[in-house]
């Protein structure tokens, strides 16, 4: 079931995409130096760099990766001069691929894994270099730096840790957790803020970077949902589906294993555990709320980010009255019963399982996604 993929004909053929694509000839120079900079870096690691960053651009399945828009993002939304967000994108593409492979390195097991972990220093190093050579060795700026990165672990810990208990905590912690994930972010824009007007982020600007990553995490937690759920990785979304399980249908206090829920089931359970259209409400006040803080002026990326607000409360509106329209799903699928302790939590026809899919999930195929 290929729902939760927009293809790339389709999603650049919308409004709000048409901004991004302003940044593409620049997006396609800093990759190519990427694999460029691959040659300088002994073998095989320069083809697991290039492998790895291939890897990725592949699973985001034709969506924009907004880690790599980040810079450009941040350089209209904070009023940069071009010329100076050029000069910062190459150590900051680095420093994203680093934390790309550091993220995969610690979702789970990875066939070069020692060799990723090798690579995962020389990016950081060659990052790091990159930006002292433009922004100097000013203590306040680079103790933002390890402000942000201690951030950026100890919420990386937190999920690792949260993960793994699977133990509930609020929506507000978890949602607060999403935007921190990010924090290197943060250093992203305060180089272009300090090269351009000579000055850190304030406490403001710093909150509202979290609002806006969280908003997008959540949106990048949806387009990952089905392959976080078949590898046993949790997020607030799945856990808000894996509580309704075991609350709503499973009548249980103790945790359902997630390899008892098929992916239809899944499907089923994102809907009407309300958890697809809290995520998209969720992110649309995320977002606005970083808006506000960010920048009262309007411009073309304020634009951009205020139209994945709009599309988002839209796709939690359908998937509201489309819920309303069909009680009698909402009636079957609760009042299914368990048919042995070997047996999926659910058993549901599969024609009539189709039949209900096929009017929900071009809602979710039409709503906002995000790739990171």
């Amino acid at each position: 079931m290929k729902n939760l993929a927009i293809d790339l004909k389709e999603y650049l053929n919308r409004d709000d995409m048409y901004y991004l694509l302003s940044f593409r000839t620049k997006i396609e120079k800093l990759r190519e130096k990427l694999y460029i900079y691959a040659e300088s870096i002994t073998e095989p690691l320069n083809k697991i760099l290039v492998a790895h960053y291939k890897e990725r651009l592949s699973c985001a399945e034709g969506r924009p990766m907004l880690g790599e828009y980040a810079i450009f993002l941040a350089g209209d939304l904070f009023l940069i001069k071009p010329q100076v967000v050029d000069k910062l994108a190459f150590p900051w593409l680095l420093l994203y691929e680093y934390s790309l492979l550091l993220d995969d390195l610690l979702d789970g097991s990875r066939s070069h894994w020692s060799h990723e972990l090798l690579l995962s220093q020389i990016l950081l190093e060659s990052s790091i270099t990159e930006y002292k050579k433009l922004l100097g060795d000013n203590k306040s700026l680079w103790a933002a730096y390890n402000s942000y990165q201690r951030e950026w672990i100890n919420e990386m810990m937190h999920e690792m840790k949260w993960s793994c208990s699977k133990e509930n905590q609020s929506k507000t912690g978890a949602i607060f957790q999403q935007g921190r994930k990010a924090a290197m972010v943060k250093f992203c824009v305060t180089s272009i803020v300090y090269l351009d007007k000579n000055r850190l982020l304030t406490s403001r600007e710093e909150k509202g970077i979290d609002h806006l990553c969280a908003g997008i995490q959540l949106l990048d937690d949806l387009t990952d949902v089905l392959e976080d759920h078949r590898a046993g990785r949790l997020n607030v979304l799945l856990g808000d589906t894996y509580e309704w399980f075991n609350v709503i249908v499973f009548n249980s206090i103790s945790n359902i294993h997630p390899k008892d829920v098929s992916v239809n089931q899944l499907m089923l359970g994102l809907v009407y555990s309300g958890a697809i259209s809290n995520s998209w409400k969720i992110a649309a006040k995320q977002i606005d709320k970083a808006i506000e803080m960010l920048q009262d002026k309007e411009n073309q990326s304020t634009k951009y980010f205020k139209s994945i607000s709009i599309k988002c409360r839209e796709s939690s509106r359908l998937i509201d009255k489309a819920i309303r329209d069909m009680p009698e799903l909402q009636e079957y699928f609760l009042n299914t019963q368990i048919k042995g302790e070997n047996t999926n939590i659910i058993e549901i026809n599969t024609a009539k399982l189709s039949q209900m899919l096929s009017r929900i999930t071009r809602h979710i195929n039409n709503g906002p996604k995000a790739s990171n």
